[in-house]
């Protein structure tokens, strides 16, 4: 799976999950096909959307989202447009077998999110605008339930936020430049940015950057180091103290001491693994002989294995069996 791809449904499954039920890749029974990501609502009233703009205005109902990187094909539109029909026939067959009614208007909607999308596509889908929702959401003929979002064309407001943040070039930038300027107690400002962040060094790591990202990743890298240095900082405050802590009980010099010596290692250990979280997610007791590998290393050397190294390679090195 392109990095990309595996950012925008691990996104959109963080900021959505609150608020129902998210299926990444559900397969639809009719044959081998997937939707990207398929959102059921929690029950009326269980939690607000209001903090998600117009992500949280398609969160009210259930939901087909089907992002991509660049601009849609006629078959992909296609594609999409099919795996909503079969959506359709599996609800219907369900709703005989259970002999209960079926509602066309609680049917799900058809969501197809990218930064650009051509006229002849937009044209030729009979997709136009709705006065009712905001420049760039252009909506199929009613039947169809299906909309597509032109994100580069969205306005430029903290309504829209959520959804610029997956566009591409200028529009992304201007996106995670407002992300970071968010309170640091926003409830998804953290998330996001290490989604973004692991985002930035998959594409790395695969050597596939595109010119149009290089401005977001730009930004980016500025606040991966930011980030680090923050992450350091905290652990080596929180360290220290627990050591001058330790030596003011003890009275005694060799106390201090040694806490500020297990005051640097502990940052350095929390360094290091806030690095292996951003790059591989949740870690495991797994993880514990390449942490301690690391922290034998020079700070340069194990900064370097951990931006440059897979995940293969640091179990490799440090670990007597590769996981599976």
């Amino acid at each position: 799976m392109k990095p990309h791809d595996q950012f925008a449904k691990n996104y959109l499954e963080e900021l959505l999950s609150p608020l129902g039920r998210v299926e990444i890749s559900k397969e639809i029974t009719d044959e081998t096909r997937q939707i990207d990501l398929f959102f059921s609502p929690y029950p009326e009233g269980q939690i607000t959307v209001d903090n998600l703009g117009l992500l949280g205005q398609i969160a009210l109902n259930s939901a087909l989202l089907e992002p991509y990187r660049n601009s849609p094909t006629r078959a992909d539109v296609r594609n999409c447009l099919s795996k909503l029909t079969a959506v359709f026939a599996e609800l219907q067959r369900q709703a005989k077998r259970e002999n209960s009614s079926y509602n066309e208007e609680n049917l799900p909607r058809l969501w197809i999110l990218a930064p650009l999308v051509s006229e002849t596509i937009l044209n030729g889908f009979g997709a136009v605008l709705d006065p009712n929702w905001p420049e760039g959401v252009y909506f199929l003929p009613r039947l169809q339930r299906t909309a597509i979002i032109v994100i580069n064309q969205l306005p430029v407001n903290f309504h829209t936020l959520w959804l610029r943040l997956l566009g591409k070039g200028k529009t992304q930038n201007q996106a995670v430049r407002e992300l970071l300027e968010l309170p640091i107690g926003n409830n998804y400002r953290q998330n996001v940015i290490e989604l973004l962040l692991s985002w930035r060094v998959s594409v790395e790591i695969q050597n596939i950057l595109e010119e149009e990202d290089r401005e977001v990743f730009m930004t980016l890298s500025q606040t991966y180091l930011e980030w680090k240095e923050a992450v350091r900082r905290q652990a080596r405050e929180e360290a220290l103290e627990e050591g001058l802590q330790a030596g003011r009980q003890e009275g005694r010099q060799e106390g201090r001491q040694a806490g500020l010596q297990e005051g640097r290692q502990e940052a350095r250990r929390g360094m290091i693994e806030n690095l292996l979280q951003v790059r591989f997610g949740q870690l495991d007791d797994s993880f514990n002989p390449v942490i301690e590998g690391l922290l034998s290393l020079s700070p340069s050397e194990s900064s370097r294995l951990l931006i440059e190294s897979a995940r293969e390679e640091l179990f490799e090195r440090f670990h007597d069996i590769t996981p599976q």
